[in-house]
C-alpha cells in the first residue's frame, strides 16, 4: 500500500520488522529502490519469511482482519502483527479468497516461523 500511496503522491512509510538475511536486505534495496521510505523498518533475528504464493485474493483483507481483532482484543501490537502477517501469507498460499484456517494451523504457522 505504501507504494500506491506514494505514487499518488502521498507520504507514506513501511512499517514492518525483517529478518537480518539475504531475503530481508533485497526487500529493502526493492523498496529503497522505488523510493520508498525504509526508516521505520525494523530487523530482527527470525529469518524472512516466505511463502509459495497461489492466489492473493483476500490475503489484504485477512491482514486486516486479524489486526482489527488484534486491537479490539488489545493484544500487544507485536503480537497482532505477527497474527496478522501470518494469516495474509497463509491465506495467499492457498486457493481462493476465503481458505479454511482454523486457530491451530495459524499458531502452528507462526512457531515454525520463529
Amino acid at each position: 500500500m505504501a507504494i500506491h500511496a506514494q505514487n499518488l503522491g502521498l507520504d507514506s512509510a513501511v512499517i514492518s520488522a525483517i529478518g537480518r538475511d539475504e531475503l530481508g536486505q533485497k526487500l529493502i534495496d526493492i523498496l529503497q529502490d522505488r523510493q520508498v521510505s525504509t526508516t521505520f523498518i525494523t530487523t530482527n533475528e527470525y529469518p524472512t519469511g516466505t511463502v509459495s504464493v497461489k492466489d492473493t485474493v483476500g490475503a489484504g483483507d485477512s491482514f486486516l482482519a486479524a489486526m482489527l481483532f488484534g486491537i479490539s482484543h488489545l493484544l500487544e501490537p507485536q503480537l497482532a502483527l505477527d497474527y496478522a502477517a501470518a494469516l495474509g501469507a497463509m491465506v495467499a498460499s492457498k486457493e481462493g479468497a476465503n481458505p479454511v484456517i482454523s486457530k491451530t494451523e495459524l499458531k502452528a504457522f507462526i512457531d515454525a516461523s520463529i
